[in-house]
């Protein structure tokens, strides 16, 4: 029984050391100084009359700042006071249980471990949220945040007035990037502000002590007792919130959905975007966003978006401020963008922010990571044809970082797999890089360079070739501008070229090449005056250079007559402003202009042609040479934003926007689907600019205690200056494009319903959408009118659209996801008969667009399994299972005829008509939370 008595003798020892060591700690806590006590007194004999009173010592080096006069105004705790006042001299104070205080200026002095340092390792993988930093990191993001104050400025600093601005920038904790959307508010004063797409976030507050609340998707909230005393900077650090599905409370989308201007706005971050079915392994953001409402594409494996009934050169595609003009591989069978190095995308196609321009349906911006500012970091996949690998390091830790992404496919062995001989001797390869670099220059200054490459090599047997490049990059330097404001300075250049080989038929073979570049200086400022409005303007140059190619025979048996199609050059500058404001709490307004001048340049040689007679070559007139740099044609044009938000309840607004645009350069083809070999073109001294006008109201709620978004918006615009082609026409080798080309008009309207669930085991989105998009060229010249001059349904009609994106997480490891996908078949020109003419058959076709391809249905699914759930392991990987098109539906892409036994037989043409089944291996270094 002796070992019993040691045992209970110890273990009573332990109790009572604990408990005098806690009325140690709470004794020492609870020191109280007082004005009449300490105020005016030196640090020295502050720190003197302290540890008399109260048997306290101070430790601190030599050269710790001389502080002549001590203010103390109220009564308050010792600790909080050091820490008030050594905060502006970046000196941390660390307290122990035996009245010693540390004064250090570099590091703090830890004298406490984080909270679940005893616990198991098995309740650390139950609770990961309370053991998933060290003690280090707990000490340093001061986890005790809310029992302490900030304080933000100095009184010496503080102006004449009752309002300061406190204003910074919100990053997160494991790798110092912004968190975009975040919310920043003081529950109690009812104000607040969202941070801008660079994590920045200024809010006017009154002087004294108030709580600072920040929040974000998935991130901690956390709070803050700030003692605001003049304008000053408060940066903000966020920590992963490490907590299952079924318990995240969305609060940043909510704001945007339901007290935001924004309309028809979708944002994704890439997590989204990696749960959804992937095809060929790939987890492709483009594709994602098909599944979004109002966003349709020709059909599989193909090019481009459809936004709302217009063409796809109606959208605008970023990454980074650079813009993106091919964003296909393959003709469409992947996305050009890696997607482990980009962070988000925003797709805006209602109210477009002014300062976007230059195109009339979408613009589709698209963020990157920054590089991991904390440590050394690397992720990747591996898919049965694409390899991935994505670097990111801090270059010096906290102020600057740079990030690599490669890209590369080996699809060859699966085309050699094939028993057609033509498919098995064909190749498909492609590769993309992307790279930035980020400083920190001061505390007002940030510099990133960065840089994007895609390549495409493409061989179909013995019948063509393709090669196609995108290379673009940007200096971006970001200033701060006193507290209130920001100056955001870029200097951007893109390039996308192509060139193509035919030698299907020996004497008709031909190469063909094109490129296109632009230069462009941007300059934007955000002034945040006050908690109710958000001023932003701007300007933006941008210099276009189209070398629209050669077109000459591939070898001596070709009869091709070489050309030489000519360059084409354009000056567009444009100016804008915008204001964000909140006139009511109910009531906001965001209207915006942009003044836009284009200018097309030479050395061009422009035709005239004959009064009263279409443009065509044979009514040619004259001919005007224009020398380098000349103005041949000026075009001046004012876009128009408006938005109003009237919120009904806290948690219900009605939203109603108007939108004018103009756009500049527009894409010549005569194909349904966008391919790689579609050339740009340039508005010019006959073909005119494109204006579009749309009008869209919607009704957005965000039901109390859910996680739901629900929204209904409807639309309707219309298009001037269309660009269609001419029935006949071959816009690969035009010389004289406006002989090629007419210009009409676009009317298009819908409704597009939505509801996302964003959180719980359970999560997605369903969306419907009904639409209509027609067309019509009509002319006083019959060869000028399309379809005789009678309205037709344009090439992207699909009235009917359903979606359903749903995941769900069985567990943290286990999760399965699916879509549903159904749309109306696309409007297509069919031909109806056969007649002779000199005993030489010709067929006769349908009105243009008159008949529709079947309706598209399509059901994907994929098991998404995580590795184990260890904090302390070099690597973590998952693996994802995707079953493409489950039901092996053989939806027509086209439909094609033969002249067989004299009549004409159809087939159709499907992409994917079976099952296409991919697994994917995923990694990155550290645990599945990093």
């Amino acid at each position: 029984m002796n070992w019993i008595k040691k045992s209970f003798l110890s273990l009573s020892g332990i109790i009572i050391l604990i408990f005098f060591s806690l009325i140690s700690a709470t004794g020492q806590q609870k020191i109280v100084i007082t004005p009449q006590q300490y105020d005016g007194l030196s640090w020295s004999s502050f720190s003197n009359k302290i540890s008399d009173q109260y048997n306290v010592r101070f430790f601190y080096s030599e050269d710790l700042p001389v502080i002549e006069h001590v203010e103390v105004q109220d009564s308050i705790r010792l600790k909080i006071f050091l820490q008030e006042l050594f905060n502006n001299f970046d000196i941390h104070v660390a307290s122990d249980n035996d009245g010693n205080y540390f004064l250090t200026k570099e590091n703090p002095i830890h004298t406490e471990l984080a909270p679940g340092f005893f616990k198991s390792e098995r309740e650390k993988e139950n609770h990961p949220e309370e053991t998933s930093e060290s003690s280090d990191d707990f000490l340093r993001t001061n986890k005790d945040y809310a029992s302490r104050t900030i304080v933000i400025g100095s009184y010496g600093e503080a102006k004449n007035g009752k309002k300061s601005s406190v204003y910074g920038f919100v990053k997160s904790a494991e790798d110092g990037e912004p968190v975009v959307g975040s919310y920043v508010y003081i529950e109690e004063l009812g104000i607040g502000t969202g941070t801008t797409a660079n994590g920045y976030y200024a809010i006017s507050v009154p002087k004294g002590k108030h709580v600072l609340t920040v929040s974000s998707i998935d991130r901690k909230k956390k709070k803050y007792t700030i003692d605001v005393r003049s304008d000053g900077q408060f940066d903000i650090s966020l920590e992963r919130r490490l907590v299952a599905l079924n318990e995240v409370v969305v609060t940043s989308d909510k704001y945007h959905n339901v007290r935001s201007t924004n309309m028809g706005l979708e944002r994704l971050t890439i997590r989204d975007v990696k749960e959804i079915p992937q095809v060929l392994g790939e987890s492709d953001l483009l594709k994602v966003a098909l599944l979004l409402p109002g966003v349709q594409n020709t059909g599989e494996a193909s090019s481009g978006f459809n936004v709302r009934g217009s063409p796809s050169d109606q959208t605008q595609f970023f990454i980074n401020n650079v813009p993106v003009y091919n964003t296909s591989h393959l003709f469409g069978f992947f996305s050009a963008f890696n997607p482990d190095a980009v962070k988000e995308f925003k797709l805006y196609k209602s109210n477009i922010p002014a300062e976007f321009g230059g195109r009339l349906a979408s613009v589709f911006d698209i963020s990157t990571k920054k590089g991991n500012r904390q440590k050394f970091s690397a992720s990747g996949g591996i898919s049965p044809v694409t390899g991935r690998l994505f670097l990111e390091t801090p270059i010096q830790k906290d102020k600057s970082s740079a990030f690599i992404g490669l890209r590369s496919t080996y699809s060859d062995w699966l085309l050699s797999k094939v028993k057609s001989p033509d498919i098995r001797n064909s190749k498909a390869n492609f590769r993309d890089g992307i790279g930035s670099v980020s400083f920190n220059l001061g505390k007002k200054d940030k510099l990133e360079l960065f840089g994007y490459y895609s390549h495409d090599n493409i061989s179909f047997s013995t019948l063509a070739d393709y090669l196609y490049e995108n290379i673009g990059g940007a200096i971006n330097w970001q200033h701060l501008l006193g507290n209130k404001s920001k100056f955001t300075l870029s200097t951007i250049y893109s390039k996308y070229w192509f060139e193509e080989s035919s030698q299907e038929i020996s004497f008709n073979a031909f190469k063909h090449k094109f490129a296109l570049e632009n230069y462009k200086l941007k300059g934007t400022v955000e002034i945040l005056p006050n908690n109710n409005h958000k001023i932003s303007t701007g300007f933006s140059s941008t210099f276009y250079s189209i070398n629209r190619g050669e077109h000459r025979p591939l070898s001596a048996e070709s009869l091709i007559t070489g050309k030489k199609l000519g360059k084409e050059y354009s000056l567009e500058n444009s100016v804008f402003i915008s204001d964000e404001w909140k006139v009511l709490p109910y009531l906001t307004f965001y209207a915006g202009l942009r003044f836009n001048n284009y200018n097309y340049l030479g050395p061009q040689e422009v035709y005239e042609y004959m009064d009263n007679r279409p443009l065509e070559e044979s009514f040619i007139s004259d001919t005007t040479q224009y020398g380098k740099g000349s103005f041949i044609k000026t075009y001046n044009s004012l876009d128009f934003r408006a938005v109003v938000n009237y919120m009904l309840t806290t948690s219900l607004s009605f939203k109603a926007s108007f939108n004018n645009l103009h756009q500049n350069i527009f894409m010549l083809s005569n194909t349904i689907s966008i391919s790689p070999t579609a050339k740009w073109k340039l508005a010019d001294y006959h073909i005119e600019p494109l204006k579009g006008h749309q009008f869209s109201f919607g009704v957005y709620s965000n039901p109390d205690n859910t996680s739901l978004e629900l929204s209904a918006e409807a639309y309707y615009k219309y298009v001037d200056n269309l660009v269609e082609f001419k029935n006949g026409a071959d816009l690969l080798v035009s010389e004289v494009p406006e002989t090629d080309v007419v210009q009409g008009e676009l009317d298009a309207y819908g409704v597009e319903f939505m509801v996302k669930k964003k959180s719980g085991r359970l999560n997605g989105w369903m969306s419907y959408t009904y639409s209509k998009s027609e067309v019509q060229v009509s002319s006083p010249f019959a060869a000028s009118e399309v379809n005789f001059g009678a309205p037709y349904p344009s090439n992207f009609d699909k009235p009917h659209a359903f979606n359903l994106v749903a995941n769900y997480r069985l567990s943290r490891r286990f999760s399965i996801s699916g879509n549903l996908v159904y749309n109306t078949g696309r409007p297509v020109t069919y031909p109806v008969g056969i007649y002779y003419q000199d005993d030489q058959p010709i067929v006769n076709f349908s009105g243009r667009n008159e008949y529709r391809l079947p309706d598209y249905f399509r059901v994907d699914l994929s098991v998404n399994i995580e590795g184990n759930l260890l904090s302390d392991k070099f690597a973590h990987g998952s693996w994802s299972f995707s079953v493409y098109n489950v039901l092996g539906r053989k939806n027509a892409y086209s439909v094609y005829f033969k002249n067989e036994d004299d009549g004409i037989q159809a087939y159709k043409l499907s992409v994917f008509g079976s099952p296409i089944v991919t697994l994917t291996y995923n990694f990155k270094l550290g645990n599945y939370a990093d």
